[in-house]
């Protein structure tokens, strides 16, 4: 019996003990902050990897590197990707990323190059937020140091998620709503871009030292030209990257993104809304959106297809520029709701015409035929986006409601 019970407890225990056959200690890992994939010219394909060094943040000194940046080469995405480890000494773990960055030269090429790689790879999390590089590489954006943050992939995630709430231009996507679009007949995908701008700050200065200076000597001149070279650096979103097929096809500007934000089937928050030129209101006004959703109901008569669009919303009052008008009255308010309602309805309006001349149906039109009328979208679906989407008509119905003005009910008045 005793035999039994000591059995049955080391039976137990070794339950208890046993260890992670694949586990990773944490001194022996090199931690992935941001992941990126590219075509090179000469179509091979490239795999980069932003890591982090093991230190604190209070411990790295002023202008002390965080990270480093590395890139390799391959057949496929796998093969690229662990041929980093021929250059880091430590196991990369890519399970630690929030950012992934689409190549522009790869999302013109094919996206069959990368979607089963980022789709089947368990180490890539599936809610990292993905961008477009555009006339820039993901290497290049990764080695851009960022003011307020250690690591650039960490403040493109941070980026894409405030903008959302405070401007509502762009549209947050993730590595697996990416693939879910991709996969899905009657909507075709989207992804914000990223771009890396040159700003010159030391050109500037030195112009004015040249003119306070003008004897300088031979030394100082050429130390003058060297700092004239360093060009600082400097993240920004910009557009976004449209897709058609597999394959890049173009893109929207702000307003047109905003629009397509506005076009959304869920429930959004945040943004604003700058209105000019109102009645007899002689400045601008601006309103922050607290939500907004829209409806869409497709109609099919004969070879028309007519999209109804049905968008609601609600804002708040925020700023009043450059006029004293008091239009925080029931008199203003209906026509600052009608104005607004336009605004969004233009808005919208150019999303939908710009997604038409690209032949890209990145609003879900098609998908919303085949949930409502599955025989048509039968008929429909070999042609989308390049015979039918095109044609497609639209009736845009705008409803905005103001709801409050903050801390004061009146608007600034001067003393004189």
């Amino acid at each position: 019996m005793i035999k039994r019970i000591i059995a049955t407890i080391i039976i137990v225990s070794m339950v208890f003990s046993a260890g992670c056959w694949n586990i990773v200690e944490l001194n022996e890992a090199a931690v992935a902050i941001g992941l990126g994939a590219d075509v090179e010219d000469d179509d091979v394909l490239s795999f980069t990897a932003q890591l982090a060094f093991p230190i604190d943040r209070e411990a790295a000194g002023p202008g002390e590197e965080t990270h480093i940046v590395v890139t390799e080469k391959g057949d496929t995405f796998t093969e690229a990707a662990r041929k980093i480890m021929l250059t880091v000494p430590r196991l990369p773990i890519w399970a630690h990323s929030s950012t992934f960055l689409i190549g522009e030269n790869l999302a013109k090429k094919d996206l069959a190059l990368i979607a089963d790689f980022i789709g089947r790879n368990r180490n890539i999390r599936k809610n990292s937020a993905m961008f477009l590089t555009r006339d820039t590489t993901p290497a290049e954006v990764y080695e851009v140091e960022t003011p307020l943050e250690m690591h650039s992939a960490v403040a493109l995630m941070k980026m894409i998620q405030i903008q959302e709430e405070q401007l509502g231009i762009y549209i947050p996507v993730t590595i697996s709503e990416f693939l879910a679009q991709l996969s899905t007949p009657g909507i075709e995908p989207v992804l914000p871009q990223v771009v890396v701008k040159e700003v010159d700050e030391e050109k500037h200065a030195l112009d004015v030292e040249d003119d306070d200076n003008d004897n300088n000597n031979e030394n100082g001149e050429e130390e003058e030209e060297e700092e004239e070279e360093e060009i600082e650096k400097s993240l920004r979103l910009d557009g976004t990257g449209v897709f058609a097929g597999r394959k890049l096809v173009g893109s929207l500007n702000e307003i047109e993104s905003r629009g397509l934000r506005f076009l959304q089937t869920r429930m959004i928050n945040g943004g604003l809304i700058t209105l000019e030129d109102v009645a007899d209101i002689n400045g601008r006004i601006t309103l922050e959106l607290i939500r907004s959703r829209a409806i869409i109901k497709p109609q099919i008569e004969g070879e028309t297809i007519t999209m109804d669009i049905d968008i609601e919303g609600e804002f708040n009052f925020y700023e009043l520029s450059g006029s004293t008008k008091e239009i925080l009255n029931r008199k203003y308010v209906g026509i600052i709701e009608e104005a607004t309602a336009r605004k969004v309805e233009q808005e919208v309006s150019m999303a939908i015409n710009r997604a038409q001349e690209l032949e890209s149906d990145i609003f879900g039109f098609g998908r919303e035929i085949s949930r409502v009328n599955p025989n048509s979208w039968k008929e429909l679906n070999e042609n989308w986006n390049t015979k039918h989407f095109p044609e497609v008509e639209t009736n845009i119905k705008v409803t905005m409601d103001l709801r409050r003005s903050y801390l004061q009910d009146k608007i600034f008045r001067f003393a004189n």
